[in-house]
């Protein structure tokens, strides 16, 4: 996604004026000639001005003039997972002879054996 600069910008400057900020999200890193600035929050009631992180992953913070190309990049988002507990171990056991067995569904949970299942044909 690119946008250009809506006024110019000076080297303490932390709040980015962009011509269309449709799309920018806190964390977001906008590129802007050898500048990176990281998205720290969007200005209540606009989406267009944000304030940012200036010279962001080992860049400097220069001056930028008016209508200077942005480039936005989204920030790579891990998503937090919930990682199930190991599940127990499922038996299926089968027992009798024709014509008349039983299988029964088991799941062992440490010492614990449950049947949860129970079938007879």
């Amino acid at each position: 996604m690119a946008t250009t600069l809506l006024h110019a910008l000076a080297v303490n400057d932390q709040f980015i004026s962009l011509a269309s900020g449709a799309g920018v999200v806190v964390r977001d890193v906008l590129s802007c000639e050898q500048e990176q600035m990281r998205v720290l929050a969007s200005l209540a009631g606009s989406s267009s001005v944000f304030r940012v992180l200036r010279g962001d992953n080992g860049t400097s913070a220069v001056a930028h003039a008016a209508g200077v190309g942005v480039d936005v990049y989204i920030e790579t988002r891990a998503v937090p997972i919930a990682l199930a507990p190991v599940p127990p171990i499922v038996l299926v056991e089968i027992s009798g002879t024709s014509p008349s067995r039983t299988a029964q569904l088991q799941v062992k949970d440490g010492d614990e054996t449950i049947t949860v299942a129970q079938v007879t044909y």
